[in-house]
């Protein structure tokens, strides 16, 4: 009988630390769960398809605009996002100026604890995306 009690107190105490690692892993995230880029209502298409893991994108929308609608939204909402170096919330709608022929737009995101930081490098660009993206 004893023996059981010690065996539910550490599945008892496992999984314990595991929902503490949980919430402690998502304070050292600087991960985005999305970004969104829009011109008149109008999703550019993203090549390679969004991933947390990717960095760097091509973005095409079908015209070139003086601005774009951009939501970068951050796996922690309490991380710390900049876009071109201004603040912004999490899931939080900005406007970015933008110039032609091409422009980069940069995300970088700083987990909640400041231990982790990720840089995400958007390329935006007018008509098709090259072939082979």
């Amino acid at each position: 009988m004893k023996w059981n009690c010690k065996c539910l107190v550490i599945i008892f105490m496992s999984m314990s630390c595991s929902i503490f690692d949980a919430g402690d892993s998502l304070k050292g995230s600087a991960s985005l769960s999305s970004i969104t880029v829009m011109f008149n209502e109008v999703e550019g298409i993203f090549y390679p398809p969004f991933s947390p893991d990717i960095t760097e994108y091509s973005v095409s929308l079908s015209t070139f605009p003086r601005s774009i609608s951009l939501v970068a939204t951050s796996e922690n909402g309490l991380a710390t996002i900049q876009v071109n170096g201004e603040l912004v919330e999490s899931g939080e709608e900005i406007q970015v100026q933008t110039s032609p022929p091409n422009f980069v737009v940069e995300i970088i995101v700083v987990s909640e604890n400041g231990k982790n930081s990720k840089t995400y490098e958007l390329n935006i660009s007018a008509g098709p995306l090259p072939l082979g993206e």
